[in-house]
């Protein structure tokens, strides 16, 4: 581990003391300051140092990602009491879970500490197991049974059985470890490799050559010593104990000394707190009474290393030293540490961390606003966890409905506030009254109209209220009359001087602009607005630096530069939609805030077992071979299947679909094509040419990027049935993730049909394309 990394280690430390001092605010503040903080802090860090700079802004720094975001994470969590709000807590859990395997358990153990406060029998705890059974089927076998094991050895045995069943099923789906493996293959290896009893002498000769090969391959100096200077050193330590036991203390001190001096000529480190002369450095410790006089006994010691680093020899000597001297003793050398750790990082920037000297507020308060700001991480997979978990948490109760609110009809200009309304708009969908009244009567309808001028904010409420008032609900009425008199003023006359968009504008934004532009609604007024409210949002520094900051920041975190739904495009969005805003009608409105929207409206039900569904396919094209694989599954005929997997080291997109036949061999098969887009709403028993189903455009989106097929209305009377005969499924499987990083984008989406209702005409059959990454890769025929 490097310096660099054991600072980012480090400073989840530092975040759990900041709790411990009920400083969580600050805690939050930090947090957010090290993986990505404001624009003016990312190019402080950016600028930082002059080594291998090529650039102002391009040098030895990326700009955030300066914290162990995971290990940071539980730090902080542990220092949490039991009084916060459960759902927050695992709200933030889900958020962070992608990443280093190594904190699977850690992960465990923090669910069980959840879990282990709900009532047996309570609504809670049955969601909380549903829950748990959801997460294990997003992840590998091998991830799955790490978390699950640590899940379930931390709950009481009161919960315990609750959740057996679930890790008995990734147990049994997992198959033996591979250190299990290997375990028997190395007995059976061993067995056959016995020596016969007549040769002892060649056997004693055999061990003491493997043990020579074993010590010589294993010995690196500093990290793996030899093990013969480790047997001499613990024979050497048994001395010293006998010595001390008499009360020889001197000579028991010049023993223990002989411990690591001999350990140290063996190659090993004594400067650690868990090693074989841990006893012996116990002894010096309990019989010298006085600081210089340790520092001399390890003097010899600190001067003989040459195969440790000194910044760990001095941090050992300070914790053996430290509690032999007075309190001004340890404040002398306590700034002599800290002088000598400036030489080494730098100068000390205390203005960059005044936030740390500001007023706290409450752990909820905090945590909250903490879980908003990973709407705008730089990382998608974090963004998209935390989308999905704000939908989960605005609709589970009222604790965080009021200030969601405020944020999705403000002019808020980050990126939580579109996911706040894209939220309401997603629950509007699924029940339109029972949402506007929990909505109503923390609205202040005029006060909204005057202050809110963001379009596509103002499209979402529009539609919140008309679908109320479709229902008949009388408040909702009551608004949209108050609506109408600002949103159904005379359009403005469309325009038609061809504008070009500023030059930063991203790439997935284009299209928009260009079919806005096609429609009139962009004028030179539109342009001007869209990049004064940018500059705004950049200052104190330019749009060209601020757009190069957000360029590393994606490049730092991964993140593709182009994608519709980064931190940069979230920036352009916005001011986009404050320069689009003048007069116009509701139905230019809703158009303007359908081409811009970043998340997905539809609602699609989950299989049970998604993973059930693929497991052939998956096997048959790591097989690369189609015998025996049928197109349908538990009762099921699939008509078109997209999903993205992981196959040979590789993200790969897969699709199953299924093409109509007619009886005239002249008629060429009836192909389904895409229709509409994973951001747009799924058209309602399409009618058009005849084709099995209208299919879905992938699009990143929050919720999903991708939406399963609309079985199509001339299909469904051919074989005289009803959409009800038909099912539509999402899920996310990421059952064949290997790498690290995640796999929230190991989507899938499928439209099948009950295989009794599948009952086609004479003459007419079905037959089915496998397309890997777009190209046909196999035919199957019925």
């Amino acid at each position: 581990m490097t310096f660099q990394r054991y600072v980012r280690a480090d400073k989840g430390n530092f975040i759990a003391q900041l709790c411990r001092r009920a400083l969580y605010s600050q805690a939050v503040d930090y947090f957010k300051h090290q993986t990505c903080g404001t624009s003016p802090q990312l190019y402080e860090q950016a600028a930082a140092g002059g080594l291998d700079r090529v650039a102002p802004l391009t040098g030895m720094h990326f700009p955030g990602g300066a914290l162990e975001e995971q290990a940071a994470l539980l730090s902080l969590l542990w220092e949490t009491p039991d009084s916060l709000d459960w759902r927050l807590y695992w709200a933030l859990l889900e958020v962070f879970q992608s990443g280093d395997d190594r904190h699977l358990d850690d992960w465990g153990m923090h669910y069980a500490r959840l879990i282990s406060a709900m009532v047996v029998g309570s609504d809670d705890l049955k969601w909380a197991e549903g829950r748990v059974r959801t997460i294990s089927q997003n992840m590998n076998a091998e991830r799955s049974l790490r978390l699950l094991r640590a899940l379930v050895a931390a709950l009481p045995t009161t919960h315990t059985a609750i959740f057996k069943p679930v890790l008995a099923i990734i147990e049994t789906s997992a198959g033996p470890e591979p250190f299990e493996q290997f375990t028997d293959s190395s007995s059976r290896a061993a067995a056959t490799a016995q020596p016969t009893s007549a040769e002892p002498e060649s056997e004693s000769k055999a061990e003491s050559i493997g043990d020579t090969s074993v010590e010589e391959s294993l010995y690196q100096p500093g990290l793996f010593g030899k093990f013969s200077f480790d047997e001499q050193a613990r024979v050497e330590l048994q001395t010293a104990l006998t010595l001390k036991r008499r009360g020889n203390t001197t000579a028991a001190v010049k023993a223990a000394v002989r411990v690591l001096q001999t350990l140290q000529d063996g190659g090993w480190s004594v400067w650690t707190s868990n090693h074989t002369g841990s006893a012996a450095e116990k002894i010096i410790q309990d019989a010298v009474p006085e600081a210089d006089a340790l520092a001399r006994l390890y003097g010899p010691l600190a001067l003989e290393e040459r195969h440790v680093r000194r910044w760990l020899i001095a941090s050992h000597m300070i914790d053996k030293v430290a509690s032999k001297l007075n309190a001004d003793q340890q404040c002398t050398l306590l700034h002599h540490a800290i002088e000598h750790v400036g030489h080494m990082v730098g100068e000390n920037a205390t203005q960059e961390f005044e936030y740390l000297e500001g007023a706290t507020t409450g752990v909820e308060v905090a945590l909250f606003d903490f879980f908003l700001w990973t709407l705008d991480h730089p990382s998608w997979e974090r963004r998209d966890s935390a989308a999905a978990m704000l939908l989960w948490l605005v609709s589970t109760g009222e604790t965080y409905f009021v200030p969601v609110i405020r944020l999705a009809f403000s002019m808020d200009s980050h990126n939580r506030a579109d996911l706040a309304a894209a939220v309401l708009d997603v629950l509007s969908r699924r029940n339109p009254v029972a949402l506007w009244e929990r909505l109503a009567p923390h609205l202040d309808l005029a006060m909204l109209l005057v202050e809110c001028r963001h379009v596509s904010r103002l499209a979402i409420l529009s539609r919140i209220v008309d679908r109320a008032a479709e229902q008949d609900s009388t408040t909702a009425q009551a608004a949209q009359t108050t609506l109408n008199t600002v949103l159904d003023q005379q359009a403005t006359e469309p325009s038609d001087d061809p504008i070009a968009p500023p030059s930063h504008f991203p790439q997935g934004l284009r299209s928009q602009w260009a079919t806005l532009a096609k429609l009139g609604l962009i004028t030179a007024s539109t342009r001007n607005k869209t990049e004064e409210v940018l500059a705004q949002l950049c200052s104190p520094l330019s749009t060209e630096v601020t757009h190069l900051l957000e360029q590393r920041v994606a490049e730092n975190f991964r993140e593709p530069e182009q994608i519709p739904t980064g931190r940069w495009a979230n920036k352009v969005r916005y001011a986009f939609n404050l320069g689009l805003y003048q007069s116009m009608s509701r139905e230019q409105l809703h158009v303007i805030e359908e081409l811009l929207r970043c998340h997905n409206p539809n609602r699609c039900a989950a299989p049970p077992n998604g993973h059930q569904f693929l497991s052939d396919l998956i096997a048959s094209l790591k097989m690369r071979s189609l015998k025996g694989f049928r197109p349908f599954s538990q009762g099921l005929v699939f008509l078109d299947v997209q999903c993205v997997i992981e196959l040979n080291g590789e993200i790969v997109t897969v699709e199953l679909l299924a093409h109509l036949r007619s009886p005239d061999p002249r008629q060429s098969p009836f192909v389904s094509l895409e229709g509409f887009k994973a951001n747009q709403d799924a058209p309602q028993a399409p009618d058009g040419q005849m084709a099995i189903c209208v299919r879905a455009r992938p699009t990143a989106a929050y919720f999903a990027s991708r939406t399963p097929s609309v079985p199509t209305r001339k299909f469904l009377q051919l074989i005289g049935v009803s959409e009800s005969a038909t099912v539509r499924y999402h899920w996310r499987d990421g059952s064949t993730v290997a790498a690290n990083g995640g796999s929230r984008r190991c989507e899938a989406a499928m439209l099948a049909i009950h295989e009794g209702a599948l009952t086609l005409p004479p003459g007419w059959n079905i037959g089915w394309e496998l397309r890997l990454n777009g190209k046909v890769w196999a035919v199957i025929k019925s």
